[in-house]
Order: structure tokens, then C-alpha cells, then sequence
């Protein structure tokens, strides 16, 4: 059994280690697809469209995919890229995975009200800090922030300029876990219809667009980057989704 992962914006193959120590007694592998321009892949140049990133992602997919049983994980930009990889591996007839999980993201497509892709790095990080999970060590050393900016702002730019698909059906269950600070944030920098509202039945409905199959969801406390305040949640329902 393996658990194919996509990272956050600005994340890496590393992103999701805290998994390991819960899903390795259960002889799951985590195997994390890491986008070009960061890690083992520096040399290689950032994208910035989620159509380039998705093609980069579906060609490394297809490699890990072989007769075991498999899961999805993305969190973030990465539930996005997850999702939109389960719809083309269903349109290429390649095996499913038995379920897609989604961390971080409770609209699995959302318009931004701004944009912050193209700000000078002391806003952009001005901006994103206020989600949680950049390391304080990170905001104080200028050398590192100079090195990051570019990784985060072609993730940024990917997700901020794409062009929602709205409904998909791939086919398989799909659970969402997101942290109870997301929806605020959510209510305050998202363009949704004009008399709709941004709540738990919101998420539910948005998600249910996207499959014929089951949806779960569940809020936990914690901002954007919650999954690593609930370690062995997260883990456990990595493990139930094989069963």
C-alpha cells in the first residue's frame, strides 16, 4: 500500500514526513511528488501555471502506479493538483486510487478577491505569514526569505491566475479535513456567488460536485497549516482509507 502526496505551495518532499512514524507500522509507504524548482529537483525550472504543474505531476504519477493499492494526499495547492490528477488518471483509464484526501483546502475551486503573486517580497510575506506554518526563523533571515520568494510566488501565481473547473466526477470517495480559522479567511478573500455563504454545508455541497462517490468532512481547530497539530489524525484516516 503507498500514499501518493502533493505538496503546499512552496513545499517539498520533506513536507510530509510527520506521517511516517503513524502509517509505517501499517507497511504504508509515503512517497511525496515534488514540483520542479525546489529539493531534488532545483535545478529544474519553477512552473507557474497549475496546467503545467498538473502535467508535471500526472507524468510522475504514472510511474508509482503498479498493482498495490494507493491513496491521494495533497494539502493546499496540493488538494487542488490531486484533484485534478484523479479526474485525468480517470480519463486515461490508469487504476484509481481507493480515495482522495484533502487537507487545507475547504473549496476545492475558489476565486481569490486579491491576488498576491506579483507584491515585493516584505508584502508578500506580509501577506502569507498571516496563514501560519512559515517558520519565524524564515521571516528573520532576508538571505532565505530573497531564496523562497520565487519558489512560493510561482506557486502562488499557479493557483491564483487558474481557472477554476468548477465540477468533475472522479469517481472515487473523497475526505476533507480543514482547520476552523480556514472558513474566516475563506469569507474574506473569496469571490463566490452573491447570496452565497462560505460555511460547513458550503464546503460539503462544493466537494459532492466533485464525485459520484461519498464525501466526509471534518473541521478541526487550527489555521491553514492544522495538519501539523493533528499528526495522528490525519494518519489514521490515511490508514482507514484502505479499508
Amino acid at each position: 500500500m503507498k500514499i501518493i502526496a502533493f505538496p503546499f505551495a512552496g513545499g517539498n518532499k520533506y513536507s510530509f514526513n510527520f506521517l511516517k512514524k503513524y502509517i509505517a507500522p501499517y507497511n504504508i509507504e509515503l512517497i511525496v511528488l515534488e514540483y520542479p524548482g525546489r529539493g531534488v529537483r532545483m535545478k529544474e525550472s519553477l512552473l507557474e501555471s497549475i496546467d503545467a504543474v498538473l502535467e508535471d505531476a500526472f507524468e510522475n504519477l504514472k510511474k508509482e502506479i503498479d498493482a498495490d493499492d494507493y491513496l491521494i494526499y495533497g494539502h493546499s495547492m496540493g488538494a487542488l493538483i490531486g484533484l485534478l490528477v484523479c479526474d485525468k488518471l480517470k480519463g486515461a483509464s490508469f487504476k484509481m486510487p481507493k480515495r482522495l484526501l484533502t487537507t487545507g483546502r475547504p473549496l476545492p475551486h475558489r476565486r481569490k478577491r486579491e491576488k498576491t503573486f506579483h507584491l515585493g517580497n516584505e508584502a508578500f510575506y506580509g501577506k502569507i505569514a498571516a496563514l501560519g506554518g512559515i517558520p519565524e526563523q524564515l521571516l528573520q533571515e532576508p538571505a532565505l526569505m530573497d531564496f523562497y520568494a520565487p519558489i512560493l510566488k510561482a506557486d502562488f501565481k499557479a493557483v491564483e491566475e487558474y481557472t477554476p473547473l468548477e465540477t468533475l466526477d472522479i469517481g472515487i470517495p473523497i475526505s476533507v479535513l480543514y482547520g476552523d480559522e480556514e472558513l474566516e479567511k475563506l469569507k474574506e478573500n473569496t469571490l463566490v456567488g452573491a447570496q452565497e455563504e462560505i460555511t460547513q454545508e458550503t464546503v460539503l455541497k462544493k466537494w459532492e460536485a466533485q464525485t459520484s462517490k461519498v464525501v466526509s468532512i471534518r473541521m478541526l481547530k487550527g489555521n491553514h497549516f492544522f495538519i501539523y497539530d493533528h499528526e495522528q489524525y490525519i494518519a489514521e484516516h490515511i490508514i482507514q482509507g484502505f479499508s
